[in-house]
């Protein structure tokens, strides 16, 4: 498989890798006692998520926790906290072009959600995590949201946009096979 950054890599499978399809969902989906896994950004008082994920019920042991994770681009929608000040400009729009996200650093959420509050913004959702603690997250309509189902090897196939969690030996752990999307992870 060929990375992000056009590094060409080799990775294992074998029969205990387990493969899912990611397909597109909807924040308007998510329901209290959904396990989800996201990628936010912010201190742990103040999170936003970047991407989520909706985790089915097979994968959902083993899956609960609060980690570093990778630099994502930020498809949340709100600004850092250090450049959320106003300003003010006036003329003529000569062109449009489409904005770039820029790369923001992640932690992983992994829990099941315990509340779900509706906002003209988006949606709070309550995550419960490990020892019970919990943890709010602002999503806004712009971050992506998907959803895994279990599926085979057979999903996989040249070209097709990937992202592999290994285990300690290198090998696939588990293999998300975008499915008319690139998995936002």
């Amino acid at each position: 498989m060929k990375e992000q950054d056009g590094t060409t890599l080799t990775i294992g499978t074998d029969s205990t890798t387990k493969y899912v399809d990611v397909v597109p969902s909807s924040l308007d989906t998510i329901k209290v006692n959904d396990h989800i896994g996201t990628a936010v950004k912010g201190p742990l008082n103040h999170l936003i998520a970047v991407e989520i994920a909706l985790v089915p019920e097979t994968m959902r042991p083993g899956r609960i926790g609060f980690y570093p994770w990778d630099s994502l681009p930020d498809t949340s929608g709100f600004p850092p906290p250090d450049r959320a000040r106003a300003h003010v400009a006036s003329g003529v729009v000569a062109h449009i072009s489409r904005a770039r996200p820029e790369m923001t650093d992640t932690n992983m959420t992994n829990g099941t959600v315990s509340a779900a509050e509706s906002s003209r913004i988006g949606r709070t959702l309550t995550v419960t995590l490990v020892g019970g603690t919990s943890a709010e997250i602002l999503v806004s309509r712009t971050a992506p949201v998907v959803r895994f189902i279990p599926s085979r090897r057979l999903a996989l196939s040249a070209g097709s946009s990937v992202v592999v969690w290994t285990r300690p030996d290198g090998k696939a752990r588990i293999v998300a096979v975008g499915k008319g999307i690139r998995p936002p992870m």
